[in-house]
């Protein structure tokens, strides 16, 4: 009797112990995969975030390129403005002198 409750322990101890193990492996392998995946994400979060810089800095730089654009045609507009009312005014000017 006392040699089956012997074997009997022996078992439970090796049941245990078995299962105790495998509880450790398998959680692990799950932290394992969970920082892979973490790992994983994190990565494509640094890509994204890598990705909207660049379209940001694109984008302001169009902008400020249209900008740009904007005025020097402005100021080039109102220099031929000025210029061409100078110019018909001398002409005035002349024509009324030589007349």
């Amino acid at each position: 009797m006392v040699a089956v409750a012997g074997a009997a322990a022996v078992v439970v101890v090796v049941v245990v112990v078995v299962v105790v193990v495998v509880f450790v492996v398998v959680v692990v392998e799950v932290e394992i995969i969970a920082l892979r995946i973490i790992s994983i994400m994190i990565a494509i979060l640094i890509m994204t975030v890598e990705v909207v810089v660049v379209v940001v800095v694109v984008v302001v730089v169009v902008v400020v390129v249209v900008v740009v654009v904007v005025v020097v045609v402005v100021v080039v507009v109102v220099v031929v403005v000025v210029v061409v009312r100078v110019v018909v005014r001398l002409a005035v000017v002349v024509v009324a002198d030589w007349q």
